[in-house]
């Protein structure tokens, strides 16, 4: 089959977006055989911000009960810390066992490097999309294999990344530990309970300035009211930001490949 000019820089632009494609927010690798959480543990992420509740309640409930609610969250961020610590070595053999089957799969495999590339090929579409990309794609059968080595290249690194981290296993439960601690103290603890000390302090003048003083029962609810509404957002306010700013600050100290 000849294979004429413009086919060639059809394929070097085709060669490029798959490039973006794997290093795109769309394909991550190290998320290859990771545990999804379980609802419960969703569901539980919430025992964080009891804290929260009693400091949104703090104006009508006895100073007691506030620390009470301190109590329950720092017993959630305590045994949280200890699970994820506790699995920490074991998920790392998961996602290793589970990339690792990957690569051998594609390897010796041609039915699953079929599938593959059918399944990488409609993904790349999809990005192509939403990306609002045009470009002129080689005809489908010379789509399959960059689309598959590519997708082969980025697991084999992020395998080998883990192997890496596999020999500082210790280390690398420690840093687990730290930075989950730090995670809680910081985006579960202490920014929450900022947050809606803040916004029932201010609410409480803002509704005091616009109800008179004789609607006590008034300005005594509205404020705890105004901090409750703010509680199911506390998550997306801090947890993305926060984590994101810990695996920076800790990228530093993971260990380097050997030459």
């Amino acid at each position: 089959m000849t294979i004429s000019a413009q086919d060639d820089d059809s394929d070097s632009e085709f060669n490029a977006m798959v490039q973006a494609f794997m290093t795109s927010p769309y394909m991550d690798f190290d998320r290859a055989g990771m545990r999804k959480p379980a609802r419960w543990e969703t569901f539980a992420r919430y025992l964080a911000y009891c804290s929260d509740l009693g400091e949104a309640f703090r104006p009508v409930i006895p100073r007691g009960a506030v620390r009470g609610t301190y109590a329950v969250s720092w017993m959630y961020c305590i045994v949280d810390t200890y699970q994820e610590v506790m699995g920490a070595e074991r998920n790392l053999h998961d996602q290793i066992q589970a990339q690792q089957q990957i690569v051998d799969a594609i390897k010796t495999s041609e039915e699953e490097r079929i599938l593959l590339a059918q399944l990488l090929d409609d993904m790349f579409h999809r990005y192509m999309t939403l990306e609002n990309k045009t470009t002129i794609l080689p005809p489908v059968e010379r789509r399959a294999d960059p689309l598959v080595r590519a997708f082969q290249r980025g697991v084999q690194q992020s395998l080998d990344d883990k192997l890496d981290k596999l020999q500082f296993v210790d280390r690398y439960t420690r840093e687990t530990c730290v930075k989950k601690m730090v995670f809680h103290t910081v985006a579960s603890m202490m920014l929450p309970a900022i947050t809606i000390n803040l916004t029932v302090r201010a609410s409480r003048y803002i509704w005091g300035s616009l109800l008179p003083a004789t609607a006590t029962r008034a300005l005594r609810i509205l404020p705890t009211a105004t901090g409750l509404a703010i509680i199911p957002f506390l998550p997306f306010m801090f947890d993305g930001p926060v984590h994101a700013a810990l695996e920076h600050m800790m990228s530093w100290r993971s260990p380097k490949k050997s030459a």
